[in-house]
C-alpha cells in the first residue's frame, strides 16, 4: 500500500506508537479497532478454524468488533458461558445451539455434531486419565 506507519495509524486513528508495537508484537490490537483492521488489511488477520465452534465465535465477535460482554448480550447468555464457549467448552442446550448456528450463519445440525463430538472426546480423553 506504500503507506508510512504514521500513515496507516492515521487511518486506523491511532498512534504510530500503537501501530510499532502491534507490529513487533508487543500488543494485539483491540476487538473494537479488528473492524477496521479487518477492512484496512482486506483480509482477517485472525481466521477461524473452520470446524471448531468455539474458535469461529471467537473470529465473528472479532469480525464485528464486540467486547465478551457485547456478544453474550447479544446472543442472550451470561459473558463467563461465551468465555467459556469460545475456549471449547461444549454447548450444552438445544437453545444455545440454535442461537449460535444462527449467529455463525451455520446449520444446527453442524453445530450439533460439533458439540457431540466435542463431548465424547472430551470425556473419552477423561476415562483414559483414570
Amino acid at each position: 500500500m506504500k503507506l508510512t506507519q504514521k500513515e496507516a495509524g492515521q487511518q486506523l486513528g491511532v498512534s504510530l506508537e500503537t501501530i510499532l508495537n502491534w507490529e513487533k508484537g508487543k500488543t494485539t490490537p483491540p476487538i473494537p479497532y479488528l473492524p477496521a483492521i479487518h477492512s484496512f488489511l482486506g483480509y482477517d488477520p485472525y481466521p477461524p478454524s473452520t470446524t471448531i465452534i468455539g474458535e469461529r465465535l471467537l473470529a465473528r465477535r472479532r469480525q464485528e468488533g464486540w467486547t465478551q460482554r457485547h456478544c453474550a448480550e447479544f446472543l442472550g447468555v451470561d459473558p463467563t458461558t461465551l468465555g467459556d464457549w469460545e475456549k471449547g467448552d461444549t454447548i450444552l442446550y438445544h437453545k444455545h445451539r440454535k442461537i449460535v448456528a444462527e449467529f455463525l450463519g451455520i446449520s444446527e445440525e453442524d453445530v450439533e455434531i460439533s458439540m457431540s463430538n466435542q463431548w465424547r472426546n472430551s470425556h473419552c480423553l477423561k476415562s483414559l486419565n483414570r
